[in-house]
């Protein structure tokens, strides 16, 4: 949306600009105006992330065993040159694929 202000607010400053009339000036000062605070707004949005909140969702669940309800355990395999694993899990006793994280 932002983006959109800043073109027809630079179009608007050319026109004004460029076409010779009765008060085009005051429009294309305002229109130089509005160019340089959405530049400012984009600017500040990518430094500071202005106009954007941290959250944090944290959720627990029960696992159950990967490979039999009554073998508590818990599967990985190795990734790549092993220091990485992928773990093999389920949340349900009914559930046939298990998930992987």
């Amino acid at each position: 949306m932002i983006i959109l202000i800043l073109i027809i607010a630079a179009i608007c400053f050319i026109y004004f600009n460029v076409i010779p009339g009765k008060g085009h000036t005051i429009c294309a000062w305002i229109s130089l105006a509005f160019v340089a605070l959405t530049i400012v707004g984009i600017v500040e949005h990518d430094y500071s992330h202005y106009g954007m909140k941290t959250k944090v969702e944290t959720s627990s669940h029960q696992l159950v065993s990967s490979v039999s309800p009554k073998l508590p355990i818990l599967l990985y395999q190795p990734l790549g040159n092993g220091t990485e694993k992928v773990y093999l899990y389920k949340t349900d006793n009914l559930q046939k694929k298990p998930k992987t994280t």
